[in-house]
């Protein structure tokens, strides 16, 4: 049966594609060939890493500074007041005037001395002033010409402190100086005219004895120690004896005697009367 059917279905299909006016079929093309694809590049190895350098050693650490001293801790520790003990000051104590006759004449011889330390608390203080002049002329007549003699100055002042530090710093020291001051002074000249000139004399003399109280500052902080200012005020008791005579006869005296202060007439009298400067050497 099934043979059968199998035949049956062979005729027909012979008989379909044998019938008149049917075009022939074209051969349908041969499957194109497959492509193979091509197999993948072999991947290539990855370079070694390059060998990492070694890491440069850490840079030394630099020397620790040397510790100081124990004679430079020292050093710095000393002050201005302690560096000039061993020295020897040069200046001006403040000092000048001395007042001769009774006409207020006053003759300026200022006092340069020296301040010398015997230790760091006591100094000695020793100053000299002098003043010394002469002056003359001419006298021119009808008949004649005469010399004539002007007036002629001398005066001397001292003066002798101890000076006292109480307190110093890196900079500056108090001071409380008693001192003394003693002066001396005269004017000559000629009075009149022909035989009848006489000579005229006008002295002075001056002794004071007093205390001052200040601060000397010296110049360590620029680098000059050696370099110092004194300001200072203070008090004194001071006598003065007048005198003025022609020829050999006293015509006027005069004494006088009173407690002092510092006393500034003009801005300048303060660093005339209480501002002293000195060198140490």
């Amino acid at each position: 049966m099934s043979s059968t059917l199998v035949a049956v279905l062979a005729i027909v299909t012979t008989s379909s594609a044998a019938e008149p006016g049917d075009a022939p079929r074209r051969p349908e093309p041969p499957p194109a060939p497959r492509v193979m694809p091509k197999p993948p590049a072999p991947r290539r190895a990855a370079p070694p890493p390059a060998p990492s350098r070694p890491e440069p050693p850490p840079a030394p650490k630099p020397p620790a500074p040397p510790a100081p001293s124990a004679s430079a801790e020292a050093e710095s520790n000393v002050t201005d007041h302690e560096r000039v003990l061993d020295r020897i000051g040069v200046g001006w104590f403040g000092v000048s005037n001395v007042m001769v006759g009774t006409e207020g004449d006053t003759l300026v011889a200022p006092t340069l001395g020296a301040r010398f330390w015997l230790d760091g608390t006591m100094g000695v203080d020793v100053a000299l002033g002098l003043v010394v002049g002469t002056s003359g002329g001419e006298r021119m007549t009808p008949v004649t010409t005469m010399d004539v003699e002007g007036p002629s100055t001398f005066g001397i002042l001292g003066h002798a402190g101890l000076p006292l530090a109480f307190h110093s710093s890196e900079h500056y020291t108090f001071l409380v100086i008693p001192e003394v001051n003693v002066g001396f002074g005269r004017i000559k000249d000629t009075v009149g005219g022909g035989t009848t000139s006489s000579e005229r004399s006008q002295t002075g003399l001056r002794l004071e004895v007093g205390a001052r109280a200040g601060a000397e500052i010296q110049f360590g902080f620029i680098g000059v120690p050696e370099l110092a200012l004194e300001a200072s005020v203070g008090v004194r008791v001071s006598h003065q004896r007048l005198r003025r005579a022609i020829g050999d006869e006293d015509v006027l005296r005069v004494s006088a005697t009173g407690l002092q202060t510092l006393s500034v007439n003009d801005p300048w009298d303060f660093f005339r009367s209480t501002v002293a400067a000195r060198y140490y050497f």
